[in-house]
């Protein structure tokens, strides 16, 4: 009977010892996978401290609201501009991969001070990407100051720079000789135009 209580006892320590050691097994892995995934969610953390560093004033809209209307051209309310069929879908945004000069471009306006074409453009488009740059435009204070109906202020006002910008853009009778010929070749402007206020063709008028 001692024998055997003996080999009963062995066999319990045996089985304990085991026991214990497949809990720190199981133990060690556990630690190891909690390690893992400390490590991945700091690293995560990591890259998105430092995409917020690259772009710490990204200020671009997911959904845009675009001028529509452009028969080879479209701005966005983001300040680019890109061909109509490159613009996404589903956000109305012109991919800035896409765009055609760099966002609120002013390659084609003519921003020479005292000019009688100073903050016009030779697209609509154009007009409204340059007119959405605070660096050369006013229109982020013009539009609470200009009426949607002009010199009419029971019309309201803009409710952005953009909106204003769109409306600022549109040709205006002015820049016309007669009614029916453009006077002018930049004749999209954002700024106080035209200077020239004689019905006889400008200087630069050139004939269409």
């Amino acid at each position: 009977m001692g024998f055997r209580g003996v080999g009963k006892a062995d066999s319990t320590r045996t089985t304990t010892r085991t026991l214990l050691a497949t809990r720190q097994r199981r133990g060690g892995v556990m630690l190891t996978m909690m390690m893992f995934a400390m490590l991945l969610l700091s690293s995560s953390s990591l890259w998105c401290l430092s995409a917020v560093a690259i772009r710490p004033m990204d200020d671009e809209k997911s959904q845009c609201v675009n001028t529509k209307q452009g028969l080879h051209h479209i701005t966005d309310d983001n300040g680019y501009t890109c061909d109509w069929f490159d613009v996404f879908p589903p956000t109305g945004c012109c991919p800035p991969e896409k765009a055609i000069e760099k966002r609120y471009g002013c390659s084609a306006c003519d921003l020479a001070k005292g000019g009688e074409t100073e903050k016009c453009c030779g697209t609509y488009e154009s007009c409204v990407s340059c007119c959405q740059n605070a660096k050369v435009s006013t229109a982020e204070t013009d539009r609470t100051r200009e009426p949607i109906g002009r010199m009419q202020p029971q019309t309201g006002y803009f409710s952005d720079a953009f909106s204003h910008c769109k409306s600022k853009c549109r040709t205006q009778p002015t820049v016309t000789v007669h009614e029916s010929t453009y006077g002018y070749e930049k004749r999209f402007c954002f700024g106080t135009f035209p200077r020239d206020k004689d019905p006889t063709p400008p200087r630069g008028f050139k004939p269409t």
